[in-house]
């Protein structure tokens, strides 16, 4: 907490003040980590502007770009969401985006933007294939050979999930 009171330019005492543990503190950080991503993603899907394929490539490029801004988020959400004894607000941030876009692909199905599927499991894999790369950046850098989290990878990333979303889809 030394630590972190000082690179936050506060005295020990003043964060203990606004955190007493560290474990609210971690909570908060982690409220503000996941606000950010879902709420990137949800508007990206809701917002009526664009076709369904633009909004899917939307929200597609809205979360890996939010995972790539920080190289903290997406080893936050996977720590959190991997701990059994989690806070379950959390993991009910996570599920409502998760249903918030199996509801977008089934729209997409009525209005023939793509085949129905078992649009649960797509979620799903489509949640590994943003959060991994950005998860294990010692991998991620092993197999990539640079920092993903540079402009550069990032973009070359949100498009690389862009082409993976819309192939899971079979678009």
């Amino acid at each position: 907490m030394a630590d972190i009171a000082h690179k936050a330019g506060l005295q020990k005492s003043s964060l203990f003040h606004h955190f007493p543990t560290k474990d609210q503190l971690y909570r908060e950080v982690l409220d503000g980590v996941l606000h950010e991503v879902t709420t990137t993603v949800a508007a990206a899907i809701t917002t009526p502007v664009g076709g369904f394929l633009e909004r899917l490539d939307a929200s597609s490029m809205a979360a890996a770009r939010s995972l790539g801004e920080d190289s903290s988020r997406a080893r936050l959400i996977m720590r959190e969401l991997l701990n059994e004894d989690g806070d379950q607000h959390h993991v009910e941030s996570v599920v409502m985006v998760i249903d918030a876009t199996c509801q977008f692909l089934e729209e997409g199905v009525e209005a023939g933007a793509w085949p129905r599927q078992d649009f649960k499991q797509v979620v799903l894999t489509m949640a590994g294939i943003h959060c991994f790369y950005f998860a294990v950046p010692n991998i991620t850098r092993r197999v990539n050979g640079g920092d993903p989290f540079t402009t550069d990878a990032v973009e070359h990333r949100v498009q690389a999930v862009r082409l993976q979303v819309r192939h899971m889809l079979a678009i």
